[in-house]
C-alpha cells in the first residue's frame, strides 16, 4: 500500500462498517533513527474509532498496521471462574483486549520495543526509583519493522485480515510538509525501561 496521512478509513474497501479489530498508528511527521510513538489499540468499530482520532489529530495519521476481525480463537476462549457455558463466553470487547494484549506483549517481549509510561494517566502503576508513579499506555516506541512482525505474529494465531503500509518515504514527505508550515510544534518524551 502506499504512505499516505489516512483521513477516513474508507480507502481500505474491505473493511466494512462494524468492523472491529486492532490498529497501530502514528500521528506525527517522521521516524527518528528509524523508529517513532505508536498507538497500538483496538477497535469493536474501526471506522468510528478512526473518526474519533480526527479530534486529536485534525490533519489525519499514518496506520502501519490494521488487524480486521481476528476472530480465528474466539472460540475458544472463556471465562474459567463460572460453570455456565453462556457465561463463559467472552464477549468480543474481552477477546479483543485479549488479541490487543498479545500484540503490546509481542512488541516488548519479542520485538524488543518499548512502552511508553505517563505520569498523567496512571493505569497499572509502576513506582520509579525516583519515587515518580507512572501507568502504562498504548504508545510504544518502535521500527515500523517491529509493529509488523507483532501483527503477523497476531495474524498467525488470531486470523482475520492483516493490512500493513510501509513507511519508507515519511521522512522526506515530512520535510516537503514542512515547507511552507504556518506552526510546527514539538513533543519531547521520556521512554523508561
Amino acid at each position: 500500500m502506499v504512505l499516505k496521512k489516512n483521513y477516513v478509513i474508507d480507502d481500505i474497501q474491505e473493511i466494512k462498517n462494524g468492523s472491529s479489530g486492532i490498529y497501530a498508528i502514528m500521528p506525527y511527521e517522521q521516524l527518528q533513527n528509524g523508529k517513532a510513538l505508536f498507538k497500538v489499540g483496538m477497535a469493536t468499530d474501526l471506522k468510528k474509532r478512526f473518526e474519533q482520532y480526527h479530534t486529536s489529530y485534525p490533519l489525519g495519521f499514518y496506520y502501519k498496521n490494521i488487524l480486521a476481525n481476528p476472530m480465528k480463537e474466539r472460540k475458544d476462549f472463556y471465562y474459567k471462574d463460572t460453570e455456565d457455558r453462556n457465561k463463559r463466553k467472552f464477549s468480543q470487547t474481552k477477546y479483543l483486549n485479549h488479541v490487543e494484549n498479545f500484540v503490546h506483549e509481542n512488541i516488548v517481549e519479542k520485538q524488543k520495543g518499548k512502552q511508553l509510561y505517563s505520569t498523567t494517566r496512571v493505569r497499572n502503576p509502576k513506582t520509579s526509583t525516583n519515587g515518580i508513579t507512572r501507568g502504562q499506555t498504548e504508545w510504544f516506541l518502535a521500527s515500523p519493522k517491529q509493529i509488523e512482525n507483532s501483527f503477523t505474529d497476531a495474524f498467525k494465531i488470531y486470523g482475520g485480515t492483516d493490512y500493513s503500509t510501509h513507511m519508507n518515504d515519511i521522512n522526506k514527505k515530512s520535510d516537503q510538509n514542512k515547507k511552507g508550515a504556518s506552526y510546527t510544534a514539538e513533543i519531547h518524551y521520556k521512554i523508561y525501561k
